[in-house]
């Protein structure tokens, strides 16, 4: 069983390696489209040519990078960077609230 287990985590490490491979040096989206999620792919790959069209190098760099980045996370993690900042603004929103009732509460 644990020689089972440890084979299927290998197996996911290659997997995700390959993933990341694509995004870099084929196109963002490529992990997105290994997992047969073909408009997200598309979608991550067709922002990114539009990208090098407009904002010239620099940007298209940038723009690339955020995009193989996002399409990478919700190839492995089914979670986005919009909502990876999202949930950091509301777990900070959530702080502060947190340490205003609690100042509060002091006599």
């Amino acid at each position: 069983m644990a020689q089972e287990q440890r084979m299927a985590q290998e197996q996911n490490v290659l997997a995700n390696g390959v993933k990341l491979l694509g995004e870099v040096t084929v196109t963002p989206g490529a992990g997105l489209l290994l997992d047969g999620k073909i408009g997200y792919g598309l979608l991550h790959a067709g922002l990114a040519v539009a990208a090098t069209v407009t904002l010239g190098p620099v940007g298209a760099v940038i723009a690339r990078g955020l995009l193989a980045v996002n399409s990478y996370s919700n190839s492995v993690n089914n979670v986005g960077l919009l909502d990876i900042g999202k949930a950091a603004v509301n777990g900070v929103a959530q702080s502060d609230t947190s340490k205003a009732e609690t100042q509060s509460k002091k006599p």
